[in-house]
């Protein structure tokens, strides 16, 4: 601003918006077992993503959880987490949480890593005749 008494006068500011979380993406659940389309896993990677992510002063904190254990997560440049779990076995099988905070809240959401009940044929049938129950004369 000028006028005729000051030369010039300015001022600046900061908007902060501060929101809850949110989780934009959400860790799928990861199968152990093999089956004939897909090998046995030697590794699980899930992957969380949280918003908003805009001011530093308000992002969002990242972690992932099995029960009440915090586990090592690793943050990539688009603000994506992985939690990458090597030599995975049935002592990984459970419930993983992905919960992000920030100032104004929490959001969780979850996968699981479990074994796969699903039966499946390992080798073709030797025969494939079929056979009648009726009594056919």
């Amino acid at each position: 601003v000028t006028n005729e008494y000051f030369q010039s006068v300015s001022a600046s500011g900061e908007l902060v918006v501060v929101e809850p979380p949110s989780i934009v993406l959400p860790p799928e659940d990861v199968y152990l077992q093999a089956t004939p389309d897909s090998p046995a896993i030697q590794r699980a990677v899930m992957t969380c993503k949280c918003e908003p992510q805009a001011v530093a002063q308000e992002k969002c904190i990242v972690n992932f959880f099995k029960g009440d254990q915090q586990l090592s997560s690793t943050e990539d440049s688009n603000f994506s987490h992985k939690l990458v779990i090597n030599n995975v076995g049935e002592k990984d099988i459970g419930v993983y949480e992905c919960r992000g905070t920030n100032l104004m809240g929490t959001a969780s959401a979850y996968a699981r890593i479990m074994a796969s009940n699903q039966p499946f044929l390992t080798e073709k049938p030797a025969s494939t005749e079929t056979f009648s129950s009726r009594n056919e004369v």
